[in-house]
């Protein structure tokens, strides 16, 4: 555990700004945390097909072409191979999110992670910012972990992942549920446009 808080200390010092998006372990791979909403775990073909892009593969188990994530939940993950990329939308009731979190296994310094904000702009990591060292140790707690990137005040509406070699294998996208506060906001909204509807609705009845 002192290696995991090591390791998210290092990768909150690779934000260089007070808006810069950092990244940091928040537990074992496998299970969702409080507060964690599940977008995507690729085990059915419909979630796999909101993964766009190419040089990918769906698979469970470790081969050539990717390690099964050590301490996961043993089933379907997304490995990106050689030169492969793949976006995965983190979009929530049609807006973006604060925080992504996600399952990596055996992080690799080849490995990059990328955050597409809403309105424009991304910022990268690669697996040396993800986690240290970054060697692609398949049974070290450092490297196949969950970790949550974290926009800091930014919204996150997709999330992408390349690998100049085999592979990247990543699972359970999951982002963060909306704080109570926000939820009234959202309902007080809904109420707001359906009272206009309604006033609209009788103002065109009446003439």
């Amino acid at each position: 555990m002192r290696n995991i808080i090591l390791a998210g200390a290092l990768a909150l010092g690779a934000a260089t700004s007070a808006n810069a998006a950092v990244v940091y372990p928040v537990g074992t791979p496998g299970a969702l945390g409080l507060g964690q909403q599940l977008i995507n775990d690729f085990n059915t073909a419909g979630a796999q097909a909101q993964v766009t892009g190419g040089g990918f593969i769906f698979q469970s188990g470790s081969n050539s072409n990717g390690g099964a994530i050590f301490g996961g939940d043993g089933t379907t993950y997304l490995s990106v191979l050689t030169n492969g990329s793949a976006n995965v939308s983190t979009l929530s009731l049609g807006q973006g999110t604060g925080i992504v979190y996600l399952d990596i296994g055996s992080v690799d310094t080849y490995n990059t992670i990328t955050l597409n904000f809403v309105g424009g702009g991304s910022q990268s990591f690669t697996g040396s910012q993800i986690a240290n060292p970054a060697n692609g140790s398949q049974s070290s707690p450092i490297l196949n972990a969950r970790f949550a990137f974290n926009g800091q005040g930014q919204l996150i509406q997709s999330i992408s992942f390349a690998s100049s070699q085999n592979s990247l294998e990543v699972d359970n996208i999951a982002v963060s549920v909306p704080e109570p506060a926000t939820w009234g906001m959202m309902i007080a909204g809904f109420g707001i446009v359906g009272a206009s509807l309604r006033r609209r609705r009788q103002t065109v009845v009446t003439a």
